[in-house]
């Protein structure tokens, strides 16, 4: 007995588009034809399983991926056509059942903009529940963007007033912009002075401890990085952006581990062989410490400035508060 698996994508062609492609007969036609024409005392079981990607930035380094495994489905075997192909409405019948099922695990937006929409919506809707340790799960994200489309596009069945909803979420996020705020920065209010000055120093002090490494890692690794960014904004320009973050892996497979070799290459040059070859993970350990700087303090940011808000303009800290946790209940209105 011979188990396995086999991953398949039946849209055929990678592309960018906001909603899954129609289904191509490809992999119905696999599935069927590797499971008929066998005899009844030596049967062939085949499940498929439908996955859906979900990305938060899929051309970002470091950006959050969802695999969602949706429900198993057997197959079951056909009688050939007398010439040994498959029967067309065998096919199709499967096709569809396969559209249908990766519908249910994919998110499924008609435009950028709608899709937009929907993310900002869950940045208001779950930032209520996060604090500074912990967000959201991906997946409740994913779930809550693909109840959302579901609820506008059976809007006239619903009730969900999606123009309303739009133009205050709209507004709201453009508030926000302007001081330079996300939605989940407005947490701090739930959390005592003490546990909030005790969050940023414990951070700080990290930050300041691990910032010789970090700044010999972006000092090294500076020229390869922008080396990866041209090659990602060129393949951008050329209006291929469902492979950008394919060009930028493998560049960066590229020109990471080049960068390496260069600076043991020259330790080897000045110093000796020892001190090169230990180059080699310290070099790797800079340019991890370097990424992690930086992340830490572009996701500071926004919390500093939402402490600066809170002490030295509470008034509006409190306004934009109100009008969160309005638009929250708003929007579960609606959902529900």
């Amino acid at each position: 007995r011979i188990e396995g698996a086999i991953a398949l994508f039946p849209e055929g062609i990678s592309h960018d588009s906001t909603k899954l492609l129609p289904i191509k007969t490809g992999a119905a036609r696999i599935a069927l034809g590797a499971i008929s024409g066998f005899s009844d005392e030596d049967p062939v079981k085949l499940n498929i399983v439908p996955v859906g990607l979900y990305y938060t930035n899929k051309t970002t380094f470091r950006s959050e991926a969802l695999l969602h495994f949706g429900e198993a489905f057997e197959v079951k075997p056909v009688k050939l056509e007398p010439d040994g192909d498959l029967p067309r409405d065998a096919v199709r019948e499967l096709s569809d059942k396969i559209e249908e099922a990766l519908r249910e695990v994919t998110v499924n937006a008609e435009s950028h903009a709608e899709l937009e929409l929907a993310n900002e919506a869950a940045n208001l809707f779950l930032s209520v529940s996060e604090t500074f340790d912990l967000e959201e799960s991906l997946s409740a994200r994913s779930e809550f963007i693909r109840d959302y489309l579901a609820e506008k596009d059976n809007e006239d069945e619903t009730g969900f007033d999606l123009k309303a909803v739009t133009s205050r979420i709209s507004g709201y996020k453009k508030k926000l912009r302007l001081i330079g705020l996300e939605p989940e920065n407005l947490s701090l209010s739930s959390q005592p002075f003490w546990y909030v000055f005790q969050h940023f120093l414990v951070r700080v002090w990290l930050l300041l401890i691990v910032s010789p490494l970090a700044i010999v890692g972006m000092v090294i690794h500076f020229p390869a990085y922008r080396v990866i960014k041209f090659i990602g904004e060129r393949y951008t320009k050329h209006g291929v952006d469902d492979i950008v973050s394919t060009a930028k892996i493998i560049a960066g497979i590229v020109f990471m581990p080049f960068t390496w070799i260069v600076i043991a290459a020259l330790i080897y040059y000045f110093v000796d062989l020892q001190s090169a070859m230990i180059s080699f993970p310290l070099s790797f350990l800079c340019g991890y410490a370097a990424l992690r700087t930086l992340e830490e303090l572009y996701d500071m940011r926004g919390w500093f400035k939402a402490v600066w808000l809170f002490f030295r303009k509470r008034e509006l800290f409190i306004d934009l508060l109100l009008e969160r946790r309005a638009l929250y209940r708003r929007l579960k209105k609606e959902g529900n």
